[in-house]
């Protein structure tokens, strides 16, 4: 998601009143985020990127993001997500009737 200031202050957390609007996930950008948090041993992070012309740089990273503005502009579940990345992560996964089990 990107975020504006919705005054002229520079803040543009959404909640400070900052105003939110879903962008397109380039692959520079899931490149730029996956990165950044595999380098500091995140598995869930929120990364702030700044423009940089055409491309991106990391302001930085975030251990325990808040997701309210994401949910709100972009349609998501953050923690039905979370909890599914945690279960794939974690090899726990509903067995099927009359599949093999482990």
């Amino acid at each position: 998601m990107e975020r504006n200031s919705s005054n002229a202050d520079f803040k543009a957390n959404f909640s400070s009143g900052g105003q939110v609007k879903s962008i397109p996930i380039t692959p520079e950008i899931e490149w730029m985020a996956a990165e950044a948090s595999r380098i500091l041993g995140l598995d869930v992070a929120g990364v702030d990127l700044l423009f940089d012309g055409d491309h991106f740089k990391v302001c930085e990273v975030n251990s325990s993001p808040g997701f309210e503005g994401l949910e709100a502009c972009c349609e998501v579940d953050i923690p039905a997500e979370v909890f599914h990345y945690l279960k794939i992560r974690l090899g726990l996964f509903p067995h099927k009737k009359g599949a093999p089990s482990g």
